[in-house]
């Protein structure tokens, strides 16, 4: 059983540092869809929390709040959640969070679960690893069990000794205390080795980079011919220029530094 937090822009400035000895996993949120316009907005602490994560080397997910009320709009989500990890090292599952009661609440079984069923597919087609999220409520009374029988759920029930539903993540508190937090965060336990599943069982996508391309890197070097590797400051960048014919062929951030494509996590 490992233990870990899902965080978003409620929790204000995170300490990583701090962090990565008190947890195993970070699910962290990406994005959310408005309640009222129905835009989907990026979560404002989601770059700055995803570029820690992986800069510190700890596990790390992603999840949407969704407001769907279609399974075009899920689909939405879902590519507006896959364009946002690419840049990424994701090794844990890309989850849809249902519990808006203003939009889904009033919808049927089949509907909401239709949704959760496209988002996820969505997800996997694009070679992540899908789940989704709900409360035990909503699971007793708003989902069809058959429609979801092929994805990993992620249940809320706090204040008990254990999860009266059987899951794969259990999110146990919203009123944790973890250090490197400051006040409450939701806590949770994996009863999976995601990071393991998904190295094992999902294929290594060939990525695409080109100038543009936002990037997290382990080990960068002082020119394009240097064979004398050096620890990022930041491990995360822009490509902003390609020269194919370089050991280092890839340059961050006009001058930071150049790396290699087996630097890239």
């Amino acid at each position: 059983m490992l233990k870990g937090v899902d965080i978003s822009k409620h929790n204000g400035n995170i300490d990583f540092e701090n962090l990565k000895n008190n947890v195993d996993f970070i699910i962290i949120r990406c994005a959310y869809r408005g309640i009222n316009n129905r835009k989907i907005f990026t979560d404002e602490k989601f770059k700055n929390n995803i570029k820690e994560a992986n800069r510190l080397y700890i596990p790390v997910g992603l999840y949407i709040y969704s407001t769907a009320k279609t399974t075009d709009e899920a689909i939405e989500e879902a590519e507006f959640c896959i364009t946002l990890a690419k840049a990424y090292k994701i090794n844990y599952p890309i989850s849809i969070d249902v519990e808006d009661n203003k939009n889904q609440g009033n919808l049927s079984k089949n509907q909401l679960s239709n949704i959760i069923k496209f988002f996820c597919d969505t997800i996997e087609k694009n070679n992540y690893y899908a789940m989704y999220y709900c409360n035990k409520d909503w699971y007793l009374n708003k989902l069809n069990h058959d429609i979801l029988k092929p994805y990993d759920k992620w249940i809320a029930q706090w204040n008990k000794e254990k999860c009266d539903i059987v899951c794969d993540i259990w999110q146990y508190s919203d009123k944790g205390k973890v250090d490197g937090i400051n006040g409450p965060v939701d806590l949770n336990y994996s009863f999976k080795d995601y990071c393991k599943i998904i190295n094992t069982i999902m294929p290594n996508v060939e990525r695409s980079i080109t100038i543009g391309t936002e990037v997290s890197f382990n080990k960068c070097y002082i020119s394009s011919d240097s064979d004398n590797p050096l620890k990022p400051l930041y491990g995360h960048g822009k490509i902003t220029k390609i020269l194919n014919n370089k050991k280092n062929p890839y340059l961050i951030n006009e001058n930071d530094c150049w790396i290699r494509k087996d630097d890239i996590l």
